[in-house]
């Protein structure tokens, strides 16, 4: 279940949601169906985005929204959070909450998506976690462009990969991630639209821990090009598509030394897609 909350409308100015909520944080990618996404950053793809807690949202104008949300950051126990569990001598907290402050606005008749986020939580005693990120969208006409910018830096080894670099099983402590994403989708005729994407990240230790030295552990980018044909013009919701996406790692000597490897990949697909329209 991804959503299942409740929405009060205090005010015209603002509303209160409480239950199972999108995450909000900034960025197009983290944001939208993931079937518009087609491949993910590998930063989204271990961000959990639907979380329990509160969220309320100030209308400063009809194009300008503020929203300050505070939810539960772990959705089980810490041994289903990390693949190892929480490192020798770190306890676990009873208040592993997250706030977040978001200011999102739209300009240039709605064309022009702005959007950024900033995140502080605690994973364990003494084991916090923050976010950056933001979010920049131009959507008109046939047009539809992104950059998404996202960091994290975290007590916890949240996003594993310099985690699973190692086959010692002990989970990481003091990493960061930073993201660069990328894409411009154009529909040059009303049943074709072509796409490019990329996108570069960077993984990090920023403070030396048990085997992980401080430094640079990982490089990745990985570049797309799709081009999808629309059978049926009135619904979007039908394709036929071709997908090419080349995804290439680069290991720090600190990675070797634990013994990592992760080669580069290359992938074709060709599929049909439908989304089952449910009223």
């Amino acid at each position: 279940i991804e959503y299942a909350n409740l929405k009060w409308t205090v005010s015209d100015r603002f509303d209160l949601v409480a239950g199972k909520q999108f995450l909000a944080t900034a960025g197009y990618e983290g944001y939208v169906n993931g079937l518009k996404v087609r491949e993910f950053s590998e930063f989204n793809n271990n961000f959990e985005i639907f979380q329990t807690g509160l969220k309320g949202t100030v209308y400063l104008t009809p194009d300008q929204h503020l929203y300050f949300q505070v939810v539960n950051h772990r959705t089980g126990t810490d041994d289903d959070m990390y693949i190892h569990g929480l490192p020798a001598g770190i306890k676990s907290t009873k208040f592993p909450l997250l706030a977040t402050a978001n200011w999102t606005g739209w300009f240039a008749d709605g064309a022009l998506n702005l959007m950024y986020s900033a995140s502080a939580g605690q994973l364990a005693k003494g084991k916090n976690i923050y976010y950056l990120m933001c979010g920049n969208i131009y959507e008109k006409g046939p047009v539809l462009a992104y950059l998404d910018v996202l960091y994290q830096r975290s007590g916890l080894d949240t996003q594993h990969r310099i985690t699973t670099l190692s086959g010692v099983p002990v989970t990481a402590q003091n990493t960061q991630y930073l993201t660069f994403i990328a894409d411009v989708d154009y529909q040059f005729h009303p049943k074709w639209n072509a796409y490019i994407k990329g996108a570069y990240e960077t993984a990090s230790v920023y403070e030396a821990n048990g085997i992980f030295a401080k430094g640079r552990y990982l490089t990745s980018w990985n570049a797309q090009a799709c081009l999808e044909w629309f059978p049926i013009t009135q619904d979007k919701g039908f394709k036929v598509f071709a997908h090419y996406v080349y995804k290439g790692h680069l290991l720090s000597e600190k990675s070797k030394t634990l013994g990592a490897s992760m080669p580069n990949t290359q992938r074709i697909s060709l599929g049909i897609q439908y989304i089952i329209p449910v009223l």
